[in-house]
């Protein structure tokens, strides 16, 4: 019941937040790590054991996340485009992302 509790929490926030996205620009087919930031631009990156850095998009939380809590994604497609929304212990809302996915253009020369 508890993982229900944090989701609904960060839920809440996210009807609540006045925090600017940052942009995030990645290549169709790449990786990339998206790293949880407080509003003061610190990384979330010194976790103790109890602390959770929660990563949701489009309504579903995402489970691929490192031991530092942040949030990988691999072979990105345009599927993976949008915002992202990350929390820590599911309290407030500690970051937005908004992921851009540049694919490659292909000409034709006739």
């Amino acid at each position: 019941m508890k993982s229900h509790y944090i989701f609904s929490g960060l839920q809440n926030a996210l009807a609540q937040n006045t925090i600017t996205a940052r942009n995030v620009s990645v290549d169709t087919g790449d990786n990339t790590t998206l790293t949880c930031t407080d509003r003061s631009g610190k990384s979330e990156n010194n976790l103790d054991e109890s602390g959770r850095v929660q990563w949701i998009r489009e309504g579903r939380e995402h489970l691929n996340i490192d031991s530092r809590g942040h949030l990988k994604l691999f072979n990105v497609s345009r599927n993976d485009a949008g915002f992202y929304y990350c929390s820590l212990n599911g309290d407030d809302l500690r970051d937005k992302i908004y992921v851009q996915v540049r694919s490659e253009l292909t000409f034709n020369i006739l």
